[in-house]
């Protein structure tokens, strides 16, 4: 967060947005991540794909419920998903990386 906004929350005494803000930007980076760095080109047989924007937002960050079954969806994950991906509890909730079906708290 810039000195200058960070400033004027103090003079407006609202020191305890500072705070809540402050990780927003590493969430926001977290999530464009896939956008900005594009999926690579791969080869099946003779076939040449390219995954969408999508498909590659989606494969890296997993966007599930509050109310997951934790154990359940790891055990699903361990085969769906052997590559490491970031896991998003609720809307702008916890976030966690999911490497070979066990949770790591980012």
């Amino acid at each position: 967060m810039d000195i200058f906004v960070q400033q004027k929350l103090i003079n407006w005494n609202l020191e305890c947005l500072i705070e809540k803000f402050a990780d927003s930007k590493g969430i926001q980076a977290l999530k464009i991540l896939p956008v900005i760095l594009p999926p690579p080109v791969y080869k099946i047989g003779h076939k040449t794909f390219r995954p969408t924007i999508q498909e590659a937002r989606t494969s890296f960050i997993d966007v599930q419920p509050s109310g997951t079954n934790m154990v359940l969806y790891l055990e699903r994950q361990r085969e769906a998903k052997p590559f490491p991906f970031v896991l998003e509890l609720g809307m702008a909730g916890q976030f966690f990386v999911v490497v070979n079906g066990r949770l790591w708290n980012s």
